[in-house]
């Protein structure tokens, strides 16, 4: 059987404690005692209903700029509507409502005075018809 050198295992259980040791502590920094820094993160903003403690809303920036372009209207886990500031000018351009599942169901486009200029409304993913037709929006 060949021989060991003990003070080689030393070495290398060693280096792999303290690998282990700095992997657990930037992991605890990055991502905090139980993986839940990202509820503390500066784009995302959640509210909580005070008497059931179920999520409500989450506000969040969408492209990393700070700011905050996205609500989506929650019930505990379910969406039910998302709004959208697509160009970031602080007024709501797009709806979004979501049935069971979380799949969509329509889509409201609005103008800058928050009347809805046209309704797109889906089935399972897909488009099936929009209001009014695609065909008489002006541009």
């Amino acid at each position: 059987m060949p021989r060991t050198n003990p003070m080689a295992e030393r070495i290398v259980l060693g280096i792999g404690l303290i690998v282990a040791v700095a992997s657990g502590v930037a992991s605890y920094r990055i991502s905090g005692p139980y993986g839940d820094r990202d509820e503390y993160d500066a784009g995302v903003r959640r509210v909580y209903d005070q008497a059931t403690g179920r999520l409500k809303l989450i506000v969040f920036d969408s492209n990393g700029n700070l700011k905050l372009d996205h609500w989506a209207y929650m019930d505990g886990e379910r969406l039910i509507r998302m709004d959208v500031d697509e160009d970031e000018d602080g007024t709501i351009d797009r709806r979004e409502y979501y049935g069971s599942g979380n799949e969509l169901q329509r889509i409201e486009r609005l103008a800058a005075d928050g009347r809805v200029i046209r309704t797109e409304f889906y089935d399972k993913g897909t488009l099936t018809r929009t209001e009014p037709p695609a065909s008489i929006i002006q541009h």
